[in-house]
């Protein structure tokens, strides 16, 4: 929370300029969170034995792995197009 708040005019200028990539930063967390915390809740709201628990753990650490590459997707991505523009932008050597 505190990173956002700290970089909030950042955020903004990240969203405008890298959309796509922003979103599929936000949905590589969403699902990361999903997995960590969300799927822990559902475990403790419909307690299950035995098999349903083993499935319950695998959905889990699926969600999270799942997470964690769109995240890795997105910044790859992010770091591709900034070198490009970058490449794009550089002034021009006589």
């Amino acid at each position: 929370a505190t990173l956002l708040l700290l970089g909030y005019r950042n955020l903004g200028r990240l969203w405008r300029f890298y959309q796509q990539e922003s979103l599929i930063l936000l949905s590589g967390a969403w699902v990361l969170l999903f997995g960590s915390v969300g799927v822990d809740i559902l475990g403790r709201l419909f307690p299950t034995t035995g098999q349903m628990g083993v499935v319950g753990t695998a959905l889990g650490g699926f969600c999270q792995m799942t997470g964690a590459s769109i995240l890795l997707y997105g910044v790859l991505r992010f770091a591709l197009r900034k070198k490009r523009l970058n490449r794009f932008l550089r002034p021009a050597r006589c």
